[in-house]
């Protein structure tokens, strides 16, 4: 996965971002307790390599890695043209130039504020070259005295290819010349135990993750905004799902998507960007992959299941967001989302401090196969994954095989879909149900830090009034889902563009009332028997009532525009 914001932009910006020193010397401190405090009993294996070590070597670190993150873990953002080696009395940096002028805030901290156990150094490599060889020189002299003294290894992390600048070239053509190119490439890797360490978040780790959930819902609304435009569109669009992509992109190019929200006083919406290209797909043509660009060239049907995956970074924190958008569903597609939402619901009220990984995975599957077992074979391998700096850490997931155990402020992506389901309208077809959210682990079950609009009446559209289907949902018991004419109606604005839309072929289906209130009846049974008593509030966002009246007060409907012009969109079709 690549992140889609402009490499150069986000350097200067990342340059430009000041060390906190306090951070840096607490969040070290933190590290080293760590380290030396559960050497013995862990209840964590993947943690053994790390203890075993005497030192550790952090490289320049690819996006999305466990090296980046613990960089940003000690010093709140990423490091460029930088090598740090920390013991456990101590941390030295070998660095550019340019680096310097910040880290070295780190060395010159006043007496009363710095803490006398750790020895904190940082060698500057010049830029010419002999100069730069003694800088080098003296790091790796650093490095060979840990092994000297302690008689252990120094471990290092392997997340990614090797990065490949002027930096490293020097530094790695250093070591084949001095033939200590060994001392890394056999060095153990601690990457479990790394992930043991930043899986459990500190609060302003969780702000940031928080923020950047923010933006995904400001991606989000703009993504709707222009499905709905296209379903008013006369023409038929056959780029539908390459369109919104550009737009969100472009948007993000110009930084125009993020003008306009509420955002808290110390946030600094420069330093959001997009994690990855977003991924929007649909024509019966689904892939899970965030890369995929399956569904670019489809044109959008007179009925369609939209799939919409994004997510945003901010501060280099990540948050992942997937929705599914309907457009005249059958009631069977809409039975099989309800039936979508009640999973997400029960996984979250089990994903709490002491649950295993891998109990999480079959309590869902079983669930499912106990109350629509129909469905089963259509659940993903994997239900998410732990998130952070690192986008899906590879050795915390909701997987068969993690026997990881989930702690308090853990931050997960909890992933729910069903794939390649059968088009009850084109038996030739299939369609796929997502629905991601980003998830906070608590002690008696997990918060969703993402809160954007999921339930049935707020994805789902009709082209015309349905109103022999909202008769038979109300006869249900069930309020009906939103439709074209329904909705709060906001008559200060006008509506642009054709509000008809050519019906294609998807849309020949019959819709009696019969067959509606047949299904509806269906839908209930499915919806009562699988129900999970919730033993969490989805919507909690907060513990403290002062925090969640200031959050209650920003979440008008200013933070989803989206809804004003649906509301102006659907009451002039109405009257069509």
């Amino acid at each position: 996965m690549h992140s889609c914001s402009p490499s150069n932009m986000q350097a200067h910006r990342i340059s430009e971002d000041k060390i906190d020193a306090e951070l840096f010397y607490r969040r070290l401190e933190f590290l080293i307790a760590f380290w030396k405090a559960r050497g013995q009993g862990t209840d964590d294996p993947g943690t053994d390599k790390l203890k075993s070590c005497g030192g550790i070597v952090l490289g320049e670190a690819h996006p999305y890695t466990k090296t980046r993150a613990l960089q940003v873990f000690l010093c709140g953002r990423p490091l460029l043209s930088t090598l740090i080696l920390i013991t456990p009395y101590s941390a030295s940096f070998l660095c550019s130039e340019d680096e310097a002028e910040n880290l070295v805030s780190l060395v010159h901290l006043p007496q009363d504020r710095m803490n006398d156990k750790i020895n904190v150094k940082v060698i500057v490599k010049p830029v010419k070259l002999a100069a730069a060889n003694l800088a080098m020189e003296a790091f790796l002299t650093s490095i060979e005295e840990v092994t000297l003294k302690t008689g252990k290894k120094v471990g290092c992390l392997r997340d990614g290819e090797p990065i490949e600048d002027d930096f490293m070239n020097e530094w790695n053509d250093f070591l084949e010349s001095s033939g200590k190119k060994s001392l890394f490439s056999k060095a153990p890797n601690i990457s479990a135990g790394v992930s043991v360490f930043l899986a459990s978040k500190q609060p302003q780790e969780i702000r940031h993750t928080e923020v950047a959930c923010q933006m995904s819902g400001e991606l989000m609304s703009a993504v709707r905004s222009e499905i709905i435009n296209q379903i008013g569109s006369k023409e038929k669009t056959t780029r539908i799902c390459g369109n919104l992509r550009d737009l969100i992109q472009r948007k993000h190019e110009e930084g125009s998507i993020w003008k306009g929200a509420k955002y808290k006083p110390d946030v600094d919406p420069t330093f959001g960007y997009l994690c990855y290209s977003p991924t929007i797909q649909a024509g019966s043509k689904y892939d899970r992959r965030k890369s995929s660009r399956t569904g670019a060239d489809e044109q959008l049907d007179a009925t369609e299941i939209i799939l919409v995956h994004l997510g945003t970074q901010y501060r280099s924190y990540n948050s992942d967001v997937s929705r599914t958008v309907m457009i005249e569903p059958h009631p069977s597609q809409e039975a099989n989302y309800d039936f979508l939402l009640d999973l997400q619901k029960f996984a979250i009220s089990i994903m709490k401090e002491g649950a295993g990984a891998n109990l999480v995975y079959h309590a869902i599957k079983t669930k499912v196969a106990a109350d629509r077992p129909e469905l089963e074979s259509h659940l993903p391998k994997s239900f998410g994954s732990g998130l952070g700096v690192e986008f899906g850490d590879p050795f915390l997931s909701l997987k068969p095989k993690c026997t990881r155990v989930l702690k308090t402020k853990m931050i997960f992506s909890l992933s729910l879909s069903f794939t390649k389901l059968k088009d009850p309208m084109e038996t030739d077809k299939t369609y796929s149900l997502q629905l991601t959210d980003t998830v906070l682990v608590g002690e008696e079950g997990s918060m969703v830090l993402s809160d954007l609009p999921k339930e049935l009446s707020q994805i789902t559209f009709f082209r015309h009034h349905p109103a022999s289907k909202d008769l038979a949902q109300v006869q249900d018991g069930h309020s009906p889902a939103r439709s074209f004419g329904q909705g709060d109606a906001d008559n200060d604005g006008s509506i642009t563009g054709e509000t008809t839309i050519p019906e294609g072929a998807r849309s020949k289906r019959p819709r009696s009332f019969p067959e509606e209130a047949d299904d509806a009846t269906k839908r209930q049974k499915v919806a009562s028997s699988s129900s999970p008593p919730n033993h969490c509030d989805v919507n909690f966002r907060s513990t403290s009532p002062e925090k969640r009246a200031h959050e209650e007060e920003e979440d008008g409907d200013d933070r989803w525009p989206i809804f004003k012009q649906m509301g102006r969109f659907l009451n002039r079709l109405m009257h069509v």
